[in-house]
């Protein structure tokens, strides 16, 4: 294996032996590894209070949360994905040995400005081939703001807002957070500063 792996072509076992290597994350996406961007603090911290909370909603039951290590398989495309936060119910994803989780009902990505794009994009259309996946939560770390992809019965998926001072309602696995606690421990703005956000789009002074 080369000393950076980084868009080599590679077998799935090759890219599993990556986490031999604490000093990247990668993401398999045809047969290339690719590494993650770092994330910020606030956008660490943001993942960890989310799994925290979660850990203590849902306790022992059959419904685990994992924090952004863990990756889940798109069967379709044989890629493999590393989300900030996902949950699954199915008992197969949670054994203590499981490589990749392949039935999540919950994907939560926390939005930061290098990987915004790809979060919204290709990864959503992705992830929406996964029949198990119920939601789909995009977390701001630049104010406080949390929108919500739920899949309908007819495959379609509604679309939802929350913001500060309202509770997030996860449906799939009927569990509420508040924004207190998403956003704890770290100074997020609780509205965004469009006209800020504007000049720096247009290259405005």
């Amino acid at each position: 294996m080369a000393i950076d792996p980084q868009g080599q072509k590679m077998t799935v076992e090759e890219y599993f032996q990556l986490d031999s290597d604490p000093s990247a994350k990668y993401e398999y996406i045809e047969g290339c590894a690719i590494v993650m961007s770092g994330g910020s603090v606030g956008h660490a911290r943001i993942a960890k209070n989310i799994v925290h909370e979660l850990d203590n909603h849902l306790k022992t039951g059959p419904c685990q949360a994992h924090i952004f290590e863990v990756k889940v398989f798109i069967a379709s495309s044989t890629n493999y994905f590393v989300p900030d936060v996902v949950v699954s119910c199915h008992a197969d994803d949670n054994r203590a040995d499981t490589q990749a989780i392949s039935s999540p009902c919950l994907i939560m990505e926390v939005l930061s400005p290098s990987t915004e794009a790809r979060d919204r994009g290709c990864k959503f259309l992705q992830y929406q081939t996964l029949p198990s996946l119920l939601e789909y939560a995009l977390v701001s770390s630049r104010y406080q703001f949390v929108e919500i992809y739920r899949r309908q019965l007819d495959e379609t998926w509604s679309y939802q807002t929350y913001r500060s001072g309202q509770i997030v309602r996860l449906e799939s696995i009927n569990v509420e957070l508040t924004f207190a606690r998403i956003y704890q421990g770290i100074a997020v703005p609780v509205k965004p500063e469009i006209l800020k956000e504007l000049r720096a789009l247009y290259g405005l002074s």
